[in-house]
């Protein structure tokens, strides 16, 4: 059975609405399969053509929509796949879009990955492991992760936990440094530092418990506790919770007498 288009509405961006005579459904079209395919001379076109038809503008659907995804910002290959797999396009179009893609120069691997771990690198506090970690969650193979990681020296990463650490010294207000230095440990190698790096960027550092911290918090601690205790037990009590909180025996013990005097 044959249609014959009744008439051409234009959309959104490159698009047309096309009309058919009769109750034929509107379907709509990119200019360039209607080019493609003649449509604007044809004016009549058969089933087969038809659904020929749709499927061409269904990849070319599937391209525009990942070109459009690209705009917002640099994507990964794995990206751009997982997000048209989602919209619902055939693995045939989303491989020819992602092919179309590549080499228009819209989708770039090397530019991406080298990008991305720049950014990670001076943009946000993560370490190498992490970066990897991240990476290879958006498609990219460790090898070329840890190649061009590698042309960062110890001493960046070091510099960066330096930053790190002295920045979490400032802002401490409730830790003693034994405490302080235990949580900088567990954090940087949380956010993939290499313990041994940490460690010896922490070795260089004089963590020294600030005086005024742990007089704020044996008051603290005092109130709470003599809710609950007094004598020895309340002096004892107040002892282990600064101990706890990392400041040092000699200083725990000096606030604790005078709180006891």
């Amino acid at each position: 059975m044959n249609v014959k288009i009744k008439s051409f509405k234009k959309g959104k961006k490159n698009s047309y609405t096309i009309d058919f005579v009769g109750n034929q459904e509107s379907v709509v079209l990119y200019d360039d399969v209607i080019l493609k395919n003649n449509l604007l001379i044809k004016k009549e076109l058969d089933t087969e053509l038809l659904k020929k038809i749709l499927l061409e503008n269904a990849s070319l659907e599937c391209y525009y929509k990942g070109l459009n995804y690209l705009n917002y910002k640099r994507r990964s290959k794995k990206e751009i796949e997982n997000y048209l797999e989602k919209s619902g396009f055939l693995k045939k179009d989303i491989h020819t879009s992602i092919e179309r893609l590549e080499k228009e120069g819209f989708i770039n691997e090397k530019q991406y990955l080298e990008a991305f771990i720049n950014d990670q690198v001076h943009l946000t506090n993560h370490g190498p492991l992490k970066i990897i970690q991240k990476l290879k969650l958006l498609g990219f193979q460790e090898i070329e992760i840890r190649n061009y990681l590698e042309t960062f020296s110890s001493a960046v990463w070091q510099e960066k936990i330096a930053f790190i650490v002295n920045k979490k010294i400032k802002s401490n207000r409730h830790l003693g440094n034994i405490k302080l230095k235990e949580k900088l440990l567990f954090s940087l190698i949380s956010e993939g530092f290499k313990k041994e790096e940490i460690l010896e960027v922490l070795d260089k550092i004089n963590f020294v418990s600030k005086p005024s911290i742990l007089k704020k918090e044996a008051e603290k601690y005092y109130i709470k506790l003599s809710r609950k205790y007094e004598g020895t037990a309340l002096k004892y009590q107040l002892r282990m919770k600064l101990l706890s909180r990392g400041f040092e025996n000699t200083a725990v013990d000096g606030v604790v007498e005078e709180f006891f005097a």
